[in-house]
């Protein structure tokens, strides 16, 4: 709540487990690094960037590289009402030459309310292009996704545990008016601890289960978080 700079490095990796008919394999690796300013305990603003990689089990044509430059804020709409914005753009690259690269406007909304001081739900809205079925439905216009969640967490001061539970439905193609559309359910936890008077370390693992129109699948995730206050 202090006004001042906080920077914050995210890990995270992703296995998608039976994906496809052929029941193909993909591994997300993703990396995060944000920087914040804190102007004042209702309002922080800050430029983040994040870089992946999908890599096909046995279907290399489909490898990618994406990257994201988003500006950020967020803050305190009302006590116990909280949210957070990011917009700008993300560029994906194909190692296949038969799948063009692909720029477009990325956002993101999220609120967040406090139920209890241990409690909380949220909801949010992604718009951007979503790269896991190159070639196919999701491929070519403007995903959008609309996600629920819930968490409820223990914290002690110095350990905080959250657990979380989600639902995430994508449509397809808004623009071309596709009729793709996904499912995803999800269960994860969160351990976090603080490292002096000024960082945090935290570990997250989840998984999802996934329907989709053609194909059930499910991922499994693992994230590190490091936040440090200047």
């Amino acid at each position: 709540n202090d006004p001042g700079l906080q920077l914050t490095t995210t890990l995270r990796g992703i296995l998608i487990k039976g994906l496809d008919n052929d029941d193909r394999d993909v591994q997300r690796t993703e990396v995060r690094q944000s920087i914040d300013s804190i102007v004042r305990d209702d309002l922080v603003v800050g430029v983040e960037g994040r870089f992946g990689t999908n890599r096909w089990d046995d279907w290399d044509m489909l490898d990618s590289t994406s990257f994201h430059l988003l500006a950020t804020g967020g803050g305190r709409l009302a006590n116990g009402l909280q949210y957070h914005a990011a917009a700008g753009w993300e560029w994906w690259s194909y190692d296949d030459n038969m799948i063009g690269d692909r720029d477009d406007f990325y956002a993101e909304l999220k609120i967040l309310g406090e139920v209890t001081n241990k409690l909380y739900v949220a909801g949010g809205l992604t718009y951007g292009i979503d790269t896991v079925r190159p070639g196919r439905l999701f491929d070519s216009a403007d995903p959008m996704s609309l996600k629920a969640a819930v968490t409820g967490v223990w914290n002690n001061g110095l350990y905080s545990v959250a657990t979380l539970l989600t639902y995430t439905c994508f449509q397809a193609d808004l623009i071309s008016n596709a009729n793709g559309h996904w499912d995803r359910w999800s269960a994860g936890i969160n351990v976090d601890r603080e490292i002096g008077a000024d960082s945090r370390v935290g570990f997250s693992l989840e998984y999802a289960g996934i329907d989709t129109h053609q194909d059930n699948f499910e991922d499994i995730s693992s994230t590190f978080r490091w936040i440090k206050d200047f």
